[in-house]
């Protein structure tokens, strides 16, 4: 309770963050994000993650994922704890996943839109650096073409999956701006 007195009556500034998702980086999808202050307790959050090449001749897992938020925070904007309700809209080249189980035989390729809700927690480690730790669940609709993997990529089949799960997990480093 002393801890959330505090946070509530602290002074603090910070209006603007740039970040990027740790997790992201260790599959190798380059990432930025940046958040904006809206008012005392709400914030919004974008984030964008870009994987343009294939892990090798086998496996893939080329991506574009966009994903906006916006976040009420429990005392006020970049500190502590905070919910989100965020969207997801992205395309997708992948085959043979590691540890996904995914056979090697077929490439999918299409586009998600989805969203979902999060929660998460900012622990500020300067006046200007900070982490976040995020985790959300949602929704996300899938519409895929399935591909035989040959040399020719001829289209075995295409359909839509509705998946329910996690869609935001996140170790973020952030830059105050401002």
């Amino acid at each position: 309770m002393f801890c959330l007195l505090l946070c509530c009556f602290s002074v603090r500034a910070q209006q603007i963050a740039e970040k990027t998702n740790i997790i992201g980086w260790t599959t190798l999808s380059p990432n930025i994000g940046g958040e904006i202050s809206l008012s005392r307790q709400w914030s919004l959050d974008a984030n964008f993650s870009y994987h343009p090449w294939k892990l090798s001749a086998t496996t893939s897992l080329r991506h574009w994922l966009l994903s906006p938020e916006l976040r009420w925070w429990y005392c006020r904007s970049f500190e502590g704890s905070f919910w989100g309700v965020h969207l997801l809209a992205g395309q997708f080249n992948v085959r043979a996943l590691p540890l996904t189980g995914m056979p090697k035989d077929y490439e999918y390729a299409g586009f998600l839109i989805g969203g979902g809700v999060s929660y998460g927690y900012h622990l500020p480690l300067s006046a200007r650096w900070g982490m976040e730790f995020t985790v959300g669940v949602g929704y996300a609709w899938i519409d895929y073409d399935k591909y035989e993997c040959k040399q020719c990529r001829e289209k075995i089949a295409e359909g839509q999956y509705n998946y329910f799960g996690p869609t935001r997990l996140g170790i973020s480093l952030i830059y105050f701006l401002q």
